[in-house]
């Protein structure tokens, strides 16, 4: 569904000297964790303090997929990708630091700043999915998103105790935030029932909008999974052994009944690379916004926005427990950045105060004090792009293309 992109590396920002740091721990003995490449898995580990000490926030790493319309095509794409850090752990640093939704500064994280933070890097090419050993060109390529992330959920309930938390939120950005829908259901499965568990995913809701052939898609899950298809997470979806249909495992729309958590989606209305990769809308410039599209560019980038609504709108009806919070702004991934996360351009609707962060802070504390969500934390902006000024990026605001359209 995703390509290669080098640029959703390590979240290695600079932040002020004071801001914690992380240690990366390696699975040096694990026999089923591993990279693309071979070499040791890896979480990152910030300690939570105050009474944050109860509560864990799990962020699961970005940074596309692998792929080709052929084997051959896939696998030496993950050859390349096995020689980055994307797909080795061979230069991943010892510490990092932390920023946005990972930051322990009150001000700019007012949710998370004090919790335990667990980072799960993103080096198995394949959208945390999948158990197989493949050899290729004289190297051997390890798939093991699906043993990556049960290893470290076993760590987190033997080491650190998240037996006893009080919640837990499983995050992620864009094949992270994918990570985030596919896996709340085995994190709900395998810790205390009693413990809250909430998902937020971040630029993870790639909706089904493209008319590319996928009637092949099974020849790749069959071949990442060692043709064990019961891997792929979430368990039960309908779509497994329908080889034409199977694509449709790894869009959320299709499988949001199979989420047994609250989920709380965070998304732009007009998704970067949603617009670049699938509909391949180039033409949008910073400091000119869509005046140099076409009218069939303009077509498709109002097409998203429609698409992007009724989905959302319909997982509203479904799912009267989710929320979500929705910007009409060009953007992919929003939680890494103090900027985007909690910064005051970045607001549903336009200086509401809703920024992200608030948002989900009160998602959250609805969750635990048990509040009825009849009617629930849906905020989709009423904005078009570049309407929402704030954060649409734009020098000349000149651009009227899609000012008459509404909700």
């Amino acid at each position: 569904m995703l390509k290669i992109i080098l640029l959703l590396a390590f979240i290695i920002l600079k932040i002020s000297a004071q801001g914690a740091v992380g240690e990366v721990i390696f699975l040096n003995n694990s026999k089923s964790a591993k990279c693309l490449d071979g070499s040791p898995f890896a979480y990152v580990y910030f300690k939570g303090f105050g009474d944050g000490k109860d509560k864990f926030y799990i962020y699961m790493q970005g940074g596309g997929s692998c792929d080709g319309d052929t084997t051959e095509d896939l696998l030496e794409s993950c050859f390349q990708r096995s020689k980055t850090i994307l797909g080795s752990s061979k230069e991943w640093p010892e510490t990092l630091t932390n920023t946005g939704n990972l930051s322990d500064d009150k001000d700019n994280n007012p949710t998370f700043y004090n919790w335990n933070k667990i980072y799960i890097p993103y080096c198995d090419g394949q959208l945390y999915q999948g158990r197989a050993t493949i050899s290729y060109k004289n190297t051997t390529l390890y798939f093991r998103g699906y043993d990556n992330v049960v290893e470290v959920f076993n760590v987190l309930i033997k080491k650190y105790d998240i037996q006893s938390s009080k919640i837990v939120v499983l995050s992620g950005g864009s094949a992270g935030g994918l990570g985030a829908f596919y896996w709340n259901q085995y994190l709900r499965k395998v810790i205390n029932q009693n413990i809250l568990v909430v998902a937020a995913p971040d630029s993870g809701f790639f909706i089904d909008i493209t008319t590319q052939d996928r009637s092949q898609v099974y020849k790749k899950i069959d071949l990442i999974t060692g043709g064990n298809r019961k891997l792929i997470q979430p368990e039960g979806c309908p779509y497994l052994y329908q080889n034409e249909q199977i694509y449709k495992c790894t869009y959320a729309q299709y499988i949001i009944d199979l989420m047994p958590v609250p989920v709380f989606i965070i998304n732009s209305l007009y998704d970067t690379y949603i617009l670049k990769n699938t509909l391949q809308v180039t033409c949008v410039t910073p400091t000119l916004g869509l005046q140099n599209c076409s009218k069939q560019d303009i077509e498709k980038v109002e097409y998203l926005r429609y698409e992007m609504l009724n989905q959302l709108e319909q997982v509203q009806s479904r799912k009267p427990n989710w929320g979500a919070w929705a910007i009409s702004c060009i953007y992919h991934v929003f939680s890494e950045s103090q900027q985007t996360f909690n910064g005051p351009d970045y607001q549903v609707q336009m200086n509401s105060g809703f920024t992200i962060s608030y948002a989900l802070k009160q998602f959250i504390q609805m969750q635990l004090d048990e509040i009825s969500l009849d009617k629930n934390l849906f905020t989709l902006d009423s904005e078009v792009y570049p309407n929402n000024y704030n954060c649409n990026g734009l020098v000349n605001l000149n651009n009227k293309f899609l000012q008459n359209q509404k909700i």
